[in-house]
C-alpha cells in the first residue's frame, strides 16, 4: 500500500520520494525492487545506506531508500539547504522503531523537524498499522505527505495524534496467522489448550531438548518456510 501511495505522489508531484528503512539488508532489497520498476518511468532510485550514499540528494532523483540514520541526515542536509519543499512524501515502514532504545530518538527527531518544518507550509500527515494511509490537511497536490506503516506498535492512536495523522487499521492478513505455545513436550493453543504432545524420542537423544528441528521440520516438509 506505502509503494502505491510513494508512486502516485512520485507521478502526480514530480516530487521526491523517502523511503525509510530499519535494515540495510531490507533497504537493498527494496532499492533493487524499486529501480526494476521506475527504470520504465525513467526515474532515478539512490540508496542510502550503509556504505551507499552520502552528501544531499540530487535534483532528478525520485525515490531514496534510506536506514534510519541516512534519512534523518538527508533531512537534516534539505533543510539547511531550503529544499524541503522538494519532497513530496516520506514513507516509515515500522513506524514502531520510533520506541527502540537505540534508534528511536532519531525517527522521532526527524518526524518532528519534518512536521514543524512542513507545517509552516501545510503539509499532509498519515499513520497506520499493517496498512498504508493519507489525509488532506493541505492541498495533497502541494504538501508533504508522512506515511507510517506498523504491524505491531500497541499505542498507535497515540503517535497518530502525535502525527495530527488519519489512521487507518486492517485486520486483513494474506496468510491466516495461528498462534501456538509450547511448554516441555507439549504444544497448547491460545486458550491453553493441549492440541499435541511432541514424542520423546524428537530430542534426538537430548541433542534437541526444544524439539526446534522436529517443529521446524514438519514446516519444511510441507513445503513452507520457517523463521527463526
Amino acid at each position: 500500500v506505502a509503494e502505491v501511495l510513494m508512486l502516485r505522489r512520485i507521478i502526480t508531484t514530480g516530487k521526491m520520494a523517502i523511503l525509510v528503512l530499519p535494515y540495510v539488508s531490507i533497504c537493498a532489497e527494496k532499492a533493487e525492487h524499486l529501480e526494476v520498476l521506475l527504470e520504465p518511468l525513467g526515474k532515478h532510485v539512490r540508496s542510502y545506506y550503509g556504505i551507499q550514499g552520502g552528501g544531499t540528494l540530487p535534483k532528478g532523483t525520485a525515490v531514496a531508500v534510506c536506514t534510519i540514520e541516512k534519512a534523518n541526515s538527508l533531512i537534516n542536509r534539505l533543510l539547511e539547504e531550503g529544499r524541503l519543499s522538494e519532497l513530496g512524501i516520506i514513507v516509515i515502514d515500522e513506524l514502531h522503531m520510533v520506541g527502540d532504545q537505540h534508534r528511536g530518538y532519531l525517527l522521532e527527531l526527524m518526524l518532528t523537524k519534518l512536521r514543524y518544518a512542513a507545517g509552516e507550509g501545510g503539509s499532509e500527515c498519515s499513520s497506520g498499522e499493517s496498512s498504508g494511509n493519507s489525509s488532506g490537511k493541505a492541498d495533497p497536490a502541494h504538501g508533504l505527505q508522512i506515511v507510517g506503516m506498523s504491524a505491531t506498535m500497541p499505542n498507535v492512536g497515540a503517535v497518530a495524534d502525535w502525527l495530527q495523522a488519519a489512521l487507518y487499521q486492517t485486520e486483513f492478513r494474506p496468510v491466516p496467522l495461528e498462534e501456538y505455545i509450547k511448554v516441555g513436550n507439549t504444544i497448547y493453543n491460545k486458550k491453553m489448550e493441549v492440541v499435541r504432545t511432541i514424542p520423546k524420542a524428537a530430542d534426538m537423544g537430548g541433542k534437541d531438548p526444544d524439539h526446534i528441528i522436529e517443529l521446524c521440520n514438519e514446516i519444511v516438509q510441507e513445503g513452507n518456510s520457517v523463521l527463526i
